[in-house]
């Protein structure tokens, strides 16, 4: 058996039939002025053609937008990768995608979420509770506006957009406030450390309200009637 070690020249001539540099393009953004440069490659392996210096933030981006709008596939990690079967095709999907890029506009604000849940004629969220139930949950958030897409999201655009166990955005963090999950059913006002205040007191209040029922009645009837013949009062 003859055999022999690679040099650096075996090596070349092995990448070359791996990958083929195919050219260079400007890419450019009427609006803002933006360009760059992209070298579009073609891979023989995949048989795709693959813009392979575009800009890391473009492509987390473009790996996000995929997962918003194929959320059945939410749990895939899109890398964002700018490909195409032919030239033409992937130098038109850079220039769509760096264009769309720094045309949307995202902004952010925080926002309070709120529901009243009880069990009484108009509302059943407490529906467990054999008598009167009344409860207040409320969360502090963000609603994030991407173009003309709006998310509720726990954390900004900048955590939420962070990869989180092995997900995008567009995944269980960030949720479309039009659609049917999340909190979708939640009274939403903007954020105001006096608007939040309010809410931790009413729930602080209603919290002490119940723990005074439930010191008032005591453990047995005989700690109620105690109570009760001596005037005492829920207050």
């Amino acid at each position: 058996m003859v055999s022999r070690r690679f040099d650096s020249s075996d090596w070349s001539k092995l990448k070359i039939k791996i990958m083929a540099k195919v050219g260079t393009e400007r890419i450019t953004h009427k609006g803002s002025g933006k360009e760059f440069f992209v070298t579009i490659n073609f891979y023989t392996k995949t048989k795709l053609f693959t813009a392979v210096d575009f800009p890391e933030e473009i492509k987390d981006w473009y790996g996000a937008k995929l997962t918003r709008e194929q959320p059945s596939y939410a749990s895939i990690m899109y890398q964002g990768n700018i490909t195409g079967k032919s030239y033409d095709e992937c130098k038109n999907l850079a220039i769509k995608v760096f264009s769309e890029y720094y045309d949307q506009c995202i902004t952010e604000e925080r926002i309070i979420a709120y529901k009243i849940k009880s069990n009484s004629k108009e509302t059943s969220d407490i529906s467990f509770a054999p008598n009167t139930a009344l409860g207040l949950e409320f969360h502090v958030l963000w609603r994030i506006k991407i173009g003309d897409e709006t998310f509720i999201s726990p954390a900004n655009y900048e955590a939420s957009k962070r990869p989180e166990s092995g997900i995008r955005l567009g995944g269980p963090q960030m949720t479309r406030e039009d659609g049917r999950q999340g909190y979708y059913d939640y009274q939403k006002i903007p954020y105001t450390e006096e608007t939040h205040n309010f809410f931790i007191n009413v729930v602080t209040g209603l919290e002490a309200m119940i723990i005074k029922v439930n010191e008032f009645f005591g453990k047995d009837s005989n700690h109620f009637i105690d109570n009760l013949s001596k005037g005492k009062l829920l207050n």
